[in-house]
């Protein structure tokens, strides 16, 4: 029994790991249609981790500006997304 669930821990921790790489392959496929500046944005703050102060300081903009992209480019993907559930 013991044997058991342990080859069924590994069973589920194989197919996770191919879950979070398919949701991050269908992340940076929807990230393609949106503007470069957006998708680099998100790709660095819910990716890399970066805060939004860092992004800005790089890019030379505020930090609000930064967030308002995000946001804007987060509404962007939450459409793209159900219009690809619908296809």
């Amino acid at each position: 029994d013991r044997l058991r669930s342990r080859g069924l821990g590994d069973v589920y921790k194989r197919q996770e790991l191919w879950m979070r790489k398919l949701e991050k392959e269908q992340l940076r496929e929807a990230l393609e249609h949106l503007p470069p500046v957006r998708s680099r944005r998100i790709y660095a703050y819910f990716m890399l981790g970066m805060k939004m102060v860092g992004t800005a300081r790089i890019e030379g903009v505020s930090r609000t500006s930064v967030s308002q992209s995000i946001r804007s480019g987060l509404k962007n993907l939450k459409r793209y997304f159900k219009q690809t559930e619908m296809e």
